[in-house]
């Protein structure tokens, strides 16, 4: 038997079809927002600001990051940076800066005199190396002496060398600032999906309450408008590209995902390749790919986001579903009392609360609810 066929499973269908694609269109609003302010960018700043401010040392690393050249052109304002910052494009920037530093170098000279020896012949590893040396002692100076100690034993194999494998070396301590930075932004990004879900609850009963998105409205209106319900259902079978599209939407379960993936460019293959003229070609040709995807993401979200928008007013037009302007919350109704608004706004934070959940989760309810019945 096929589950369509029962009333109230047909019905509860059509309400879980309407959270998704209500969640999908509050998404939306939120990520226009959200790209033209930057959001993501500015809370991953601020996050790092917080992380990586050495009082010890009375130095902010992450000031001096996003300062960086290759990090700043990253962003076209100042005061939008981006969240596009590979764990890769962090670890060689931290390591470039904390050994270029005033506090490093003003005293690379004094130790060279007081016989402290590092012998490499890459400028970056050995002024990070000093850097690890020279630094007072702090939770971050410990974590680069860490990632320094550790480098160092990958790349020896335990062994004793008078002439260590640099380019060996350079990839195991940029590894290991890699796998620390991205612990860091899994935390940074359950906090901002948290962030996400409490905006879209505020979001979807805003706008619930001024085109009147009822959910209890709604539940007794599939139960008595077979016709809607059937259209809307039949909307969701006939838009299969919704569904696997929302995935890509940054505001539903791939919001927590702050910071890219690294990408395919690698420093060398030898020690000659790390310095500082093969470090800022390859954080160029990165920033230009990075750049790139971000214009083609922006161009398809609006784009998506016309095409859904058109798409659901004709939908509503078609089912004469009670959803609009002119069924808003203010507008005067006759032989309406207190507990019938009561219960409209009831049913508009019943609405809100599913926007926060997100598309996929309803999409993916769906999925599991129904197999193939839809």
């Amino acid at each position: 038997m096929n589950l369509l066929d029962i009333p109230i499973v047909s019905t509860a269908i059509a309400i879980v079809i309407s959270w998704a694609l209500y969640a999908l269109f509050c998404s939306y609003f939120l990520e226009t927002w959200v790209q033209i302010m930057a959001e993501r960018g500015r809370f991953m700043k601020n996050y790092l600001y917080l992380q990586l401010m050495d009082n010890s040392n009375g130095v902010n690393w992450a000031e001096k990051i996003y300062s960086h050249g290759t990090i700043d052109l990253l962003s076209r304002d100042p005061k939008k940076p981006t969240n596009d910052i590979s764990p890769k494009l962090f670890a060689e920037t931290l390591i470039e800066v904390v050994g270029s530093s005033r506090l490093v170098q003003n005293r690379v000279d004094e130790l060279k005199n007081e016989s402290w020896v590092v012998n490499y012949k890459s400028q970056v590893l050995k002024n990070f190396k000093f850097g690890t040396q020279i630094l007072n002692p702090s939770d971050l100076v410990a974590l680069f002496n860490q990632a320094m100690l550790s480098a160092e034993l990958k790349s020896s194999g335990g062994k004793d060398s008078d002439e260590p494998n640099e380019a060996e070396l350079y990839g195991h301590l940029t590894e290991y600032l890699e796998n620390w930075f991205g612990e860091l932004t899994e935390r940074l990004s359950l906090w901002y999906k948290k962030k996400t879900r409490e905006r879209l609850f505020y979001i979807g009963a805003l706008i619930g309450i001024i085109i009147n998105v009822d959910s209890l409205q709604l539940f007794s209106f599939y139960e008595e408008n077979p016709v809607a319900k059937a259209a809307i259902i039949q909307y969701y079978q006939d838009h299969p590209e919704i569904r696997p599209a929302v995935q890509d939407n940054t505001t539903g379960k791939d919001v927590s995902k702050m910071v890219p993936e690294a990408t395919d460019g690698t420093i060398g293959g030898n020690a000659d390749n790390i310095n500082q003229d093969s470090l800022l070609k390859a954080r160029f040709a990165e920033n230009a790919v990075v750049q790139s995807k971000l214009f083609a993401k922006n161009d398809s979200l609006n784009a998506s986001n016309s095409q859904f928008v058109k798409s659901m007013d004709s939908l509503i037009v078609a089912s004469k579903i009670p959803v609009g302007w002119k069924y808003n919350l203010f507008s005067k109704r006759a032989g309406m009392d207190w507990e019938d608004y009561l219960l409209k706004i009831l049913g508009v934070l019943i609405s809100g609360l599913a926007a926060s959940f997100g598309a996929p989760f309803w999409f993916d309810l769906l999925k599991k609810a129904t197999s193939s019945k839809i």
